[in-house]
């Protein structure tokens, strides 16, 4: 709800576009903070405690929504990490999850974040106590150098650079209605998260350097064709996760080539941060968010390339991949 109801906010609040950018960008910071650094559950807890405060204290500022969901992000992912080493859940769920956070985000606002940040605290609070006797907290792990790690930066980058252009054209160009933007932008989920339903048991290399390809130009027809009408938006924006949603194969890789503390979690957060960075980029510079299809489709070119050349010379011999290549 966070993450996509911070740019939906910011619209409905009438701000300048940048400032949906540097809302994003304060979402994925909190996210790498984690995973980068491990926080401890008392500097979450900090967190979500300064992002009630800047709500009473900002409101009505400027840079308010971007300074609490900076807040709010990191302590939310601090606590989730806690509940996921408390008891696991499955991956459908954590998507389950994620999928309903993206329908309610028209209905987000800086004081319903008051009230997730103090249900989280309340949360947190029970977990602690049902875990008293049991010692969760984890250290963070070493960001290595190497192949993968920079080929999950550039993946994430090429997504982050126009997925939040999407909800941004739906409310400011096509005039939907807030409620219906989360929904609406979870059709490209839906395609995303099929992709190893569909391509499971093909080859990694190919599949991953294809579906970077098909995503070079979905985008590049995004570019042309976004503003002609929203069923030509919608419709590529559907087709995108196909081709984004290949990144698994990045973590298939990653178990057969036994490397050891890579953390693929903090370069995606790498990632997340650098496409984020170049959408605010874009709609300063340029106001508009049709050029981040352009710069999305450039870089998924970017990533396939890369990858190609990593695998031959990293992988060629010493990975075995699922089918033939």
């Amino acid at each position: 709800m966070v993450e996509l109801g911070s740019v939906v906010l910011v619209i409905r609040l009438e701000l300048p576009l940048y400032i949906a950018a540097m809302a994003v960008i304060s979402y994925q910071l909190g996210g790498m903070f984690n995973d980068v650094f491990h926080l401890k559950t008392k500097y979450g807890l900090a967190a979500l405690v300064m992002a009630v405060a800047t709500v009473f204290v900002a409101v009505g500022q400027l840079y308010a929504v971007p300074v609490v969901v900076l807040f709010l992000s990191t302590g939310l992912q601090v606590i989730r990490r806690l509940a996921a080493s408390v008891g696991k859940s499955s991956t459908f769920a954590k998507r389950s999850f994620r999928i309903i956070g993206f329908c309610l985000s028209g209905v987000f606002t800086l004081k319903l974040a008051v009230v997730i940040a103090v249900i989280t605290v309340i949360f947190c609070l029970i977990l602690l106590r049902m875990d008293s006797n049991k010692k969760r907290e984890s250290t963070s792990r070493p960001v290595k150098l190497g192949h993968l790690g920079w080929i999950m930066l550039i993946h994430q980058s090429h997504y982050f650079v126009y997925a939040y252009g999407i909800p941004i054209l739906l409310l400011t160009y096509f005039g939907m209605e807030p409620i219906l933007v989360g929904p609406v932008f979870c059709i490209g989920w839906l395609s995303y998260v099929t992709a190893k339903k569909l391509f499971g048991t093909r080859s990694l290399f190919v599949t991953f350097a294809v579906g970077h390809l098909w995503s070079t130009i979905i985008l590049l027809l995004l570019f042309f064709y976004s503003e002609q009408s929203i069923t030509a938006l919608l419709v590529l924006w559907f087709l995108t996760g196909f081709g984004g949603g290949t990144v698994y194969c990045l973590r298939e890789l990653e178990a057969q080539s036994k490397a050891e503390n890579m953390n693929l979690d903090a370069w995606e957060s790498y990632g997340h941060i650098t496409g984020s960075v170049l959408f605010l980029l874009i709609l300063v510079v340029r106001s508009t968010v049709f050029e981040t299809f352009l710069v999305g489709s450039l870089i998924a070119a970017i990533t396939c390339l890369a990858f190609v050349f990593s695998y031959w010379h990293n992988y060629h011999k010493r990975v075995t991949l699922h089918g033939e290549v």
